[in-house]
């Protein structure tokens, strides 16, 4: 999820965080009229997606997480995630401390057992 909130690694010769969000969003857009782009973007959807739930089904076996539905807590993050990259990508003002701040507090108060917040 940092990478797609833009925390990038910091890599020679990588391109710019903008760049790197900009190209994704141009691929992505052409998943909108082109079958095949929307079948590789739903198929890494849905892996990134079972990947989060299974640190999540992981966090509440451990008693880190609270109670939550593992599956339906990773679609939301998720579903944020790309948002906020829409936003990021498309909007000349900064939303990211924001929609950031917004995260940390939903898995704060949503996520997180209530010992471990």
């Amino acid at each position: 999820v940092s990478l797609l909130l833009g925390d990038f690694p910091d890599l020679p010769n990588a391109p710019a965080n903008d760049g790197i969000l900009a190209t994704y969003m141009e691929l992505r857009a052409q998943a909108i009229r082109d079958p095949e782009f929307r079948e590789k973007f739903t198929e890494t959807a849905e892996g990134f997606s079972a990947q989060l739930t299974g640190l999540i089904e992981d966090g509440v076996r451990q008693g880190v997480f609270a109670d939550v539905d593992p599956e339906r807590s990773a679609k939301f993050l998720l579903t944020i995630a790309d948002g906020i990259i829409l936003k990021n990508t498309t909007r000349n003002d900064d939303p990211l401390p924001l929609l950031r701040d917004a995260i940390d507090q939903y898995i704060e108060h949503e996520i997180l057992a209530d010992d471990a917040a």
